[in-house]
């Protein structure tokens, strides 16, 4: 559940719902992760795997080594998706942190990241040399706003501002969560620009393009969509003209991911026989009652 930067913000209530626990202690959890042995010794050690960054969020240190290092064993924060993963942790005051730790490593200081464009007349989406799969992604000259199919132009006169560099993150996410997806350049842009224009409206924001702040949110809602429709089997290999068609169903089930659903496997059919699974538990509080006497 945490976010693309490794950002975990914890709902107490949702997560002993989900894992059916009575009770959970945060300290104590995270001691649990924390703890380790050292392999010379075996003497215990302690690890900073998790840390608490607020009362109830957290930061999983390793993430951004184990999702987005190269095999130089570097972290380059050219790359759009990674870009915006490293302004969250920025955000919260750990950055410099993470590099100082060597949690991580840049394969250059991270400058400035996602500078807004003054105005639409001097935007060019593919403009980002660094980045192939942005340019993959994006229709060369491409000027859009939240009204859609605007050109230059028409978008300054309606005030729109530019789409800027969501589109080729969100496209970055569905080709890491769907690693053999078939891209239709055309049709994927129009589908991912339609679903970033969906996320904003129902979070209440008219035009967030050129936010990066609220860029950076409809990115982490796209992920959780991404990760909804991969639990799908009748979605899995549609192309993302479909899902956008049907972004509602989907925007419904990330807000509500009980309802209609057995709140305890979230919708996931279960393989446990609960009788057997309770006459074991049974069984086993049986045999320690009189193993006690």
């Amino acid at each position: 559940m945490c976010d693309h930067a490794g950002i975990w913000k914890v709902d107490f209530g949702q997560l002993v719902e989900d894992t059916g626990l009575e009770d959970f202690n945060l300290t104590c959890f995270i001691e649990a992760c924390n703890s380790d042995f050292d392999k010379e010794n075996g003497e215990k050690i302690s690890r900073e795997r998790i840390k608490l960054i607020n009362k109830s969020t957290l930061w999983i240190t390793g993430f951004i080594k184990f999702q987005y290092e190269g095999k130089d064993f570097l972290v380059n924060p050219k790359v759009a998706a990674i870009k915006s993963a490293l302004v969250i942790l920025r955000g919260h005051g750990v950055l410099q942190e993470g590099i100082d730790k060597g949690y991580y490593t840049l394969s250059e200081p991270l400058d400035n990241p996602f500078k807004p464009l003054k105005k639409p007349s001097e935007t060019v989406i593919d403009r980002d040399k660094d980045s192939d799969r942005d340019k993959d992604c994006i229709p060369e000259g491409r000027v859009e706003d939240e009204l859609g199919g605007l050109g230059e132009k028409e978008g300054e006169e309606k005030g729109g501002l530019p789409l800027q560099m969501l589109v080729p993150q969100m496209q970055q996410v569905w080709a890491k969560t769907f690693p053999h997806y078939t891209t239709d350049k055309e049709r994927d842009y129009e589908a991912l620009r339609s679903i970033a224009i969906f996320v904003f409206k129902n979070a209440g924001i008219v035009n967030g393009f050129g936010d990066t702040n609220l860029e950076i949110k409809a990115l982490n809602t796209f992920q959780l969509i991404a990760d909804q429709v991969n639990r799908e089997q009748f979605w899995v290999n549609k192309p993302l003209s479909s899902i956008s068609k049907n972004i509602q169903e989907f925007y419904n089930k990330i807000k509500n991911p009980v309802h209609g659903q057995d709140k305890q496997t979230n919708g996931r059919k279960s393989t446990i026989d609960e009788a057997v699974l309770k006459q074991k538990l049974a069984d086993k509080i049986a045999g320690r009652k009189q193993a006690s006497g």
